[in-house]
């Protein structure tokens, strides 16, 4: 014991070094979490602008072939598949204002499972509309447009208000049937740079809607997925369980009209892999070239060591332990610098209609996390391996020959 307190004496690094190998293993760490998180962000917001609000996939329901207590069946059996996060469902109508024609989609504003709740909450002013109608009145209710659109009728009706007071009517008539007219009161406006969302989707309550359209069920089942890629396989896999419902399912597969979005993702999956390799073996490296110098200058002090008795386990241990230490310390400073860039990026990178330019994880308690932590690691290691074999190889009598 006393040797190795001596030898952890003559090994141990100078205050300059130690710093700068910390403050690099740091920044690498940092680097390589906010990849993670960035990736995973701009993964996401591609994904939700390529569906252009709709679900991965998205189902027709023939209102004439399921009952509300087959559909209840069919959800249960639905999500046994592994694949599938959650399972939604809207009722939609073709209506028309002047002459452009408008989607009114139905849709439950308390799911929070549902995609249309993060677009709808993500960025807005007002109030969600209600289930009720407004004053009573048949065919009047309450909905949430698209800033855009409310820009368009706020000129077309010389409307005086903002989006902080909202008190604004307009006539939408039915597309199957001109003499019917719906009057729709703006509650909230939503903020959306998916211009096909934000000019043409205007949002009620589903069951003011589905009495409204006289159904029993919504129109339109949506299913999210874990992995939005394996929408294709997934509908393979459902197509035998739904043909035992109702012939010739009809569904919408959100990856066939974004092929081009697709090869981006995977492009962007290849390159971010590629990034962190590069991050990861170059702090290794550079690990490894600082290390072999400091052990090539404290060759002498080696042999001193191992003359007076200090057994290959003990300089062995006094390595792992310095690097151990260096390695966790840097590591978990990394973490917590990334996650604050993680923070001050999530905060400072919004679209002109403050929608976010990428959503951030900004909970540290993640999968990246842990990963980070595992692969950073790892490497460390790796670089002191070669170090450690010399020092291994390290005898009196090669220091003697070589001095």
């Amino acid at each position: 014991m006393f040797s190795f307190k001596i030898g952890y004496r003559f090994l141990t690094y100078n205050l300059r070094r130690f710093l700068g190998l910390f403050f690099t293993i740091m920044l690498g760490t940092a680097i390589f979490y906010f990849i993670f998180i960035a990736a995973k962000g701009f993964e996401d917001k591609v994904y939700d602008y390529a569906s252009l609000g709709e679900a991965n996939i998205t189902l027709l329901l023939p209102p004439d072939k399921i009952t509300p207590e087959n559909l209840k069946k069919l959800e249960a059996e639905l999500l046994e598949n592994k694949e599938i996060k959650s399972i939604y469902y809207s009722t939609r109508v073709n209506v028309s204002h002047g002459s452009s024609t408008f989607v009114l989609k139905g849709i439950d504003f308390n799911n929070q499972n549902s995609h249309y709740y993060k677009l709808l909450n993500r960025s807005h002013q007002g109030e969600d509309p209600t289930n009720t109608l407004v004053n009573d009145e048949a065919n009047h209710f309450e909905v949430a447009i698209g800033h855009r659109l409310f820009g368009k009728l706020k000129r077309a009706y010389h409307y005086q208000g903002d989006f902080k007071s909202l008190d604004f009517n307009f006539p939408l008539k039915l597309a199957e049937n001109k003499e019917i007219i719906i009057n729709a009161s703006v509650k909230k406006i939503y903020y959306s740079d998916i211009v096909f969302f934000s000019e043409n989707h205007i949002f009620v309550d589903y069951q003011l809607l589905q009495e409204f359209s006289g159904l029993d069920t919504p129109t339109h089942l949506e299913i999210s997925l874990k992995s939005p890629l394996s929408s294709n396989a997934v509908i393979k896999e459902l197509t035998p369980l739904l043909e035992s419902y109702f012939d010739n399912p009809l569904f919408f597969d959100w990856a066939l009209d974004n092929d081009d979005i697709i090869n981006i993702v995977y492009v962007e999956k290849i390159a971010v892999v590629i990034i962190q390799i590069i991050t990861a073996f170059a702090i290794a490296i550079g690990l490894m070239n600082v290390l072999s110098l400091h052990v090539k200058e404290k060759t002498q002090q080696i042999g001193i060591l191992k003359a007076i008795g200090i057994t290959k386990r003990e300089t062995n241990f006094i390595f792992i332990i310095q690097i151990a230490f260096l390695s966790l310390l840097s590591i978990l400073a990394g973490l917590l610098f990334g996650y604050g860039l993680t923070v001050i990026f999530d905060r400072l990178a919004v679209t002109g209609s403050k929608d976010k330019l990428i959503w951030l994880n900004i909970n540290i308690n993640n999968k990246y996390t842990l990963l980070t932590f595992l692969v950073m690691l790892t490497f460390n290691l790796l670089g002191a391996l070669i170090p450690l074999l010399r020092v291994n190889n390290l005898t009196v009598v090669k220091i003697i020959k070589n001095k």
